[in-house]
């Protein structure tokens, strides 16, 4: 979806602790221009989360697009495991 330059774009991830205990960890979302590459052009946010077991929750990151390059991109997210 197209977003003008300088519009605020809105990005929704949901993260959910599937295992038994507490985990406390760093979200990163990205936006590339590679989809290939994923995570190797622009970290756009991140964010430390902790959640209890089972417990779910969605964030929603905003980010400003007046300083951003034009062109397409693919927006993602990821979590490292915790070990």
């Amino acid at each position: 979806m197209p977003v003008p330059r300088g519009d605020p774009i809105y990005v929704n991830v949901t993260v959910e602790d599937k295992g038994t205990f507490a985990e406390t960890f760093t979200l990163y979302v990205f936006a590339d221009r590679d989809i290939t590459n994923i995570g190797g052009d622009l970290i756009i946010a991140n964010t430390m989360i902790s959640l209890s077991p089972g417990e779910a929750v969605t964030v929603t990151i905003t980010r400003d697009t007046t300083e951003a390059p034009y062109g397409s991109y693919y927006i993602s997210a990821k979590a490292n495991p915790v070990l």
